[in-house]
């Protein structure tokens, strides 16, 4: 699983390269050389990009700026306890 560490997302930082090289330049590298795209590698890519999804599911109402907005509005109607 991907933690909040940008060192373990290095992975998936360089997949964002590989999809760039295969969108724009052919499937090669700047140096002219073909990705090789394994299916292990892609399987790779799924369990690190789920890792991914699950660090930012676990997020989920920290950074809900509406849901905070609403209940300091309702706490400061007295509506909070």
């Amino acid at each position: 699983m991907i933690s909040p560490d940008p060192e373990d997302m290095k992975e998936l930082l360089r997949a964002i390269d590989i999809r760039h090289d295969l969108v724009h330049r052919s499937g090669r590298t700047k140096d002219g050389e073909e990705h090789t795209i394994t299916p292990e590698k892609i399987e790779k890519l799924i369990a690190d990009t789920d890792g991914l999804v699950l660090l930012v599911d676990a997020q989920d109402g920290k950074f809900n700026f509406k849901a905070q907005e609403a209940s300091a509005e309702e706490e400061s109607k007295g509506g909070g306890k």
